[in-house]
């Protein structure tokens, strides 16, 4: 599992967005259920630039949706300090943001270019 929820991200948010809708629903959903799918809507002011951010955006699936992407270079040892502070919480344990970290976030940028 993804920690996006693509289907949510671009029914409730992207296409409405993009589209010009008045109000989006955004909601990250972690790898764990953390109430994310009970956020309100979010009202979009008539001048909006929306600013979606994660490594796993940047899939084939949702490429086309992109005005602009910019990647973020960081070592692997800066972006595994981060995540064990903002995983943490989501996750339970440093260990497990270090096993998910390692196995599938330290390798996704090879494959989400392909």
């Amino acid at each position: 599992m993804d920690s996006v929820d693509h289907d949510a991200l671009l029914e409730g948010c992207l296409r409405p967005f993009r589209a010009g809708g008045r109000q989006i629903t955004v909601s990250a959903a972690a790898q764990q259920d953390d109430g994310a799918s009970c956020r309100p809507p979010v009202l979009v002011p008539g001048r909006a630039v929306l600013v979606v951010d994660g490594v796993f955006l940047l899939r084939a699936r949702l490429r086309e949706l992109w005005t602009v992407a910019i990647y973020l270079k960081a070592s692997p040892a800066e972006c595994l300090e981060r995540a064990r502070h903002r995983d943490r919480p989501v996750l339970g344990s440093v260990a497990e943001v270090e096993r998910r970290y390692l196995t599938r976030t330290v390798p996704l940028p090879q494959r989400c270019r392909a």
